[in-house]
């Protein structure tokens, strides 16, 4: 997914090596390249605009790789429905794209800041696992993990490659890969419809939320009158730059729904960062795209 992310990085990598190797020229720190130093080296100010350029670079790289991954960021956000019974309200929190390999420090505390938020319900929205040695790690990472109506789950498009389903059966929570679930919490009536699951005629009493992996059906689903919609997938773009976001979000829409909160006609739609990083040879970082637990409150609007 973050092929043109992993570029970027790569780039920055090799432009931070490039203005050190200049510095070094510049400073005569190698005598046998002194005498081919070229002459705008020469200039003290330019010397300061590579020192710095490549202060930046390595520590662009160095936050992307070691601190921002672990930097998880608990998201809340309040909807309103009159769907919702007076003075009634659920509690939603949802993870995404876990991509677990091993047992690292984001894995040890996402649970336990998951069930300080005491949910009534935990969605997950796909990508769970980078690497089939992941499994034991996946299954001691969700074991934690509790909420008083439920835990589901829906497949993300990496779980079909490192099936997890047998984690999700010995632990009770429900994998679903198309279907609805009819719901009473706190004496609010809720539908959960999973995995594309979807009816162009939702229940019109019922408060309907679309699960799905990708932020792909989001337009089809306003307009079949669902109330909230919860993916992933994108990461957030998981490397982003400043003033304009992701650079890549492997959405049918691009740009449209790359993360966050957004008002499609009369639904509400979530894009969660998620928590892990991709896989395979691609560098685990993230840069402008902390790891997220997303808290969602759905209240009364009377």
């Amino acid at each position: 997914m973050e092929l043109l992310s992993f570029c970027l990085f790569i780039g920055l990598m090799v432009g931070a090596i490039l203005f050190c190797f200049l510095l070094i020229i510049a400073r005569g720190l190698i005598p046998a390249l002194q005498p081919k130093k070229p002459d705008f080296l020469s200039n003290k100010y330019v010397e300061k605009i590579i020192s710095v350029i490549a202060i930046i670079e390595i520590a662009c790289f160095a936050y992307g790789y070691f601190v921002e991954p672990n930097l998880i960021e608990v998201t809340r956000l309040e909807l309103h429905s009159r769907k919702i019974p007076a003075g009634k309200s659920f509690r939603i929190v949802q993870l995404s794209d876990l991509h677990i390999e091993s047992e690292g420090l984001r894995e040890e505390k996402t649970p336990t800041i998951v069930n300080l938020q005491n949910p009534d319900l935990i969605i997950l929205t796909g990508d769970y696992l980078n690497s089939d040695t992941g499994k034991p790690y996946l299954a001691r990472f969700l074991s934690k993990l509790k909420a008083s109506d439920g835990i589901y789950a829906v497949p993300g498009n990496f779980d079909s490659h490192f099936k997890s389903d047998d984690i999700f059966e010995k632990l009770g929570i429900k994998m679903r890969y198309a279907d609805k679930v009819n719901l009473t919490i706190n004496g609010c009536p809720i539908a959960l419809w999973l995995n594309g699951g979807l009816t162009p005629f939702p229940d019109k009493e019922t408060y309907n939320i679309c699960v799905f992996h990708r932020p792909d059906f989001i337009p089809e689903a306003a307009e079949m009158g669902y109330d909230l919609y919860l993916c992933g997938h994108t990461h957030g773009g998981q490397i982003r730059l400043p003033f304009y976001g992701a650079i890549i979000t492997l959405s049918k829409h691009g740009k449209r729904f790359e993360m966050g909160h957004y008002k499609e006609e009369n639904m509400d739609a979530y894009v969660n960062r998620g928590l892990g990083m991709e896989g395979g040879i691609i560098p685990r970082v993230r840069f402008l795209a902390r790891p997220e637990i997303a808290v969602i409150e759905v209240k009364s609007k009377n």
